[in-house]
């Protein structure tokens, strides 16, 4: 039977993505139309995208209105403005050799400087309004945010952070950046946020004497303000489009209110209640969760921890216990010491998960990408044969892993389904060892995070949100960034974020609508021809001169510059598919790392 929930769903957020995106072209364009219409000026077609028209109907103004095959933009057909018509939508040739557009151009009266700035810049103007309009909805509503997000205070500072597998130094630690720190200043701009810090960080342009990024950072801590220099590291996001952004490694302040208590838990012996709130653990006031666990990871002893209820304050010693959350792994190296792969038992006997001997099948969970040997294994791929054996267990693989040391060896590996079956020869000197199921020390206590409902002015919206596409274009021009074009969303890109942000909040895609928008009026303001900036850009030159610009030179400017921007749209358009095909694979991956993470975690003798 049909989930019709998740239908609707797909259709609700697709109907959204519809509405906003589009409705952020055609405002733009109708923004050009209707200047156009208010100076008098003869408007041929009016279209929503680029190229090939789909469908097209006469208005009774004469103007073709039609809706075109590449969803990147739009334009309105202005004779009198540049031919913008010919270059962005195209127009069939007479007899004479000459599209309407063309003809028209030449035979219809030259408009004034007014009338080609107004219209040119009216795109943008109605962006905006449409922005202020979204923005003053969001200011009324509300939008939902996580509180801990809302904040500029660190709540935990890692030793190490983890890309692709591979552990790093914390930037931040290294720094002397610590827990309960408030960031003021990234780079001298002012964060609204604990997510804007990230961004900052991101589009940082700073780089160290021997060419690390670097990021100066002004810290409150106490009444003590001070600035450090910290080197970001970068960090893989996506596996398909290789995307990396600098990031330091540093998570917010959360709350510390106990939501629930484990049966049988620590927490519940020392009498700790739902509704206290957590102040300090072993004598260290806590800013989040993570903290709390850090300071746990090698205590087996009862800690003093400081709560607070109902206004008064509460001294407890908790003895935090051992938890397996992690289960083990086979790590098979090759030549050289490299790790190669690891494998991760599909038991579902919950009793015996964490043994190495547990039965079940074998899966692929992490592949060095760097071994030409491995590029046809990939994590979830379930191990059938090892040397031509049945593996029933780790333990065994480990066995056989070790007899077939010096000597060339075969995996034969299948999709989760049984299907695409693959064998593998693996070179000598291969060894291995059982990585053991992972544990931290808790106390048994839920901490639920705190969401609020903000209500940002217009101007805060409006600020933040050009603040940011500034600090974008900044980081774009900069070759001392690690910002590409390939980081660019085109409209793939904008759509899926429009799309999820639709299936969690309304109010957060019209919140995202407004920075599009935002984006849309500040872009294409910029002075490169084919833009409305470039148009503005011709006439102003004209004006100052006295003269009109060469049409050849117009038309060989913005044939070039279309050239440049059709490429750039379709390179933008392969890396929205392929990061799209990563996120995929992740999200096709949850039930690979659901399988690793022990699930039932309880405090049971």
């Amino acid at each position: 039977m049909p989930d019709f929930s998740s239908i609707f769903e797909s259709a609700f957020g697709i109907a959204v993505m519809v509405v906003f995106f589009g409705g952020s072209i055609f405002v733009h364009e109708l923004g050009h139309f209707l200047a156009a219409k208010w100076r008098g000026l003869k408007v041929l077609k009016f279209s929503i995208g680029f190229g090939p028209k789909i469908c097209a109907w006469k208005g009774k103004d004469g103007c073709e209105y039609r809706i075109s095959l590449l969803p990147f933009g739009g334009y309105v057909a202005l004779p009198q403005l540049a031919d913008m018509g010919r270059l962005e939508g195209g127009g069939e040739k007479g007899a004479d050799g000459m599209s309407e557009e063309e003809r028209l151009a030449r035979t219809l009266p030259e408009i004034s400087y007014f009338d080609k700035m107004a219209v040119s810049a009216a795109g943008a103007f109605f962006n905006l309004l449409f922005a202020l309009v979204l923005a003053a909805i969001i200011w009324i509503v509300g939008i939902p945010a996580s509180v801990s997000l809302n904040s500029t205070q660190v709540g935990f500072v890692p030793e190490e952070i983890v890309s692709d597998n591979e552990t790093l130094k914390s930037p931040a630690y290294l720094a002397g950046i610590r827990e309960g720190d408030k960031i003021l200043e990234v780079d001298s701009v002012k964060p609204e946020n604990f997510s804007n810090i990230a961004e900052l960080v991101a589009m940082g342009t700073g780089r160290s004497e021997d060419g690390k990024p670097e990021v100066n950072l002004k810290i409150e801590r106490g009444s003590e303000v001070f600035s450090v220099k910290v080197n970001p590291v970068l960090v893989k996001t996506n596996s398909k489009t290789g995307d990396e952004i600098r990031m330091i490694g540093i998570y917010p302040v959360t709350s510390m209110k106990v939501a629930a208590v484990m049966k049988g838990s620590p927490a519940e012996k020392a009498g700790i209640l739902a509704g206290d709130v957590v102040s300090k653990v072993a004598g260290v006031k806590v800013y989040s969760n993570s903290h709390v666990g850090a300071l746990l990871r090698k205590s087996e002893k009862e800690v003093p921890v400081e709560v607070s209820r109902g206004g008064e304050i509460k001294n407890l010693k908790i003895a935090p216990k051992k938890v397996f959350v992690t289960k083990p792994l086979c790590s098979l190296f090759a030549s050289g010491g490299k790790k190669a792969v690891d494998f991760l038992s599909l038991s579902s006997d919950k009793s015996k998960n964490l043994d190495v001997y547990a039965s079940g099948s074998i899966a692929v969970f992490w592949v060095n990408r760097n071994l030409d040997f491995l590029e046809n294994a990939k994590p979830g791929d379930i191990l059938l044969q090892f040397n031509g054996a049945e593996i029933q267990n780790l333990s065994v693989l480990r066995e056989r892993i070790s007899a077939s040391s010096n000597v060339y060896s075969k995996m034969l590996l299948s999709n989760p389904d049984g299907s695409n079956m693959r064998e593998i020869t693996l070179p000598p000197v291969i060894s291995s060892e059982i990585e053991p199921a992972g544990y931290k020390m808790l106390m048994g206590y839920e901490i639920k995070e705190e969401r609020a409902v903000l209500h940002p002015n217009i101007a805060e919206q409006f600020k933040e949100n050009i603040v940011r596409t500034w600090g974008a274009l900044k980081s774009l021009a900069s070759p001392s960034s690690d910002i590409g074009l390939k980081h660019l969303s085109g409209p793939v890109g904008i759509g899926r974020v429009m799309y999820k942000f639709s299936l969690i909040d309304m109010m957060l895609v019209l919140s995202f609508a407004v920075l599009v928008n935002i984006n849309l009026a500040i872009l294409n303001l910029l002075p490169i021809p084919v833009l409305d900036g470039g148009h503005m850009l011709f006439a102003t030159i004209a004006k100052l001169m006295r003269r009109k610009i060469p049409e050849g030179i117009v038309a060989g400017l913005q044939g070039i510059f279309m050239l440049i921007f059709v490429f750039l749209m379709f390179y933008v358009f392969y890396f929205d598919i392929m990061r799209w095909s990563g996120d995929n694979s992740e999200e096709a991956l949850e039930s690979l790392y659901r399988a690793y993470y022990v699930n039932d975690v309880n405090f049971k003798e």
